[in-house]
């Protein structure tokens, strides 16, 4: 019993990861925090890749950057900011209080959800994500 359980879980992690592959982890950071601060994705770059991905962009409005770093934890996205008058990164928002953003791909389109933000699915394609 204790097997089958394990086992589900592991074809289950294995799963979300190749729903997602068609989208890279900057990709999914890009959608995780367009919809945690209502910025539009294409307007986000790519710093670094990698498993801990590094994205920024910049306000319009007063020229100032914001960079994010995210993490995927199965279908969830995690992420803190930078804070440049401190010198270092803030803590994961993975915390209690935090918001709870996960994703899924539905034929093709990445599906972003924030149990705080926007509380419905938002809609990604890879249009929405310059390379």
């Amino acid at each position: 019993m204790k097997a089958k359980i394990v086992s589900a879980i592991v074809l289950a992690a294995c799963a979300v990861q190749a729903q997602a592959a068609e989208y890279s982890t900057a990709d999914l950071c890009k959608a995780a925090i367009a919809v945690e601060m209502g910025r539009d994705a294409k307007s986000m770059k790519t710093e670094t890749a990698g498993d801990t991905p590094e994205i920024s962009y910049i306000r319009k409005d007063d020229g100032k950057k914001f960079s994010y770093r995210c993490m995927l934890d199965g279908n969830r996205i995690v992420w803190r900011t930078y804070f440049p008058e401190e010198g270092q990164w803030g803590r994961w928002r993975n915390g209690e209080y935090d918001a709870t953003v996960t994703y899924s791909v539905i034929n093709g389109a990445l599906q972003v959800e924030s149990n705080q933000a926007s509380k419905t699915y938002t809609s990604f394609t890879q249009a929405d994500f310059a390379r």
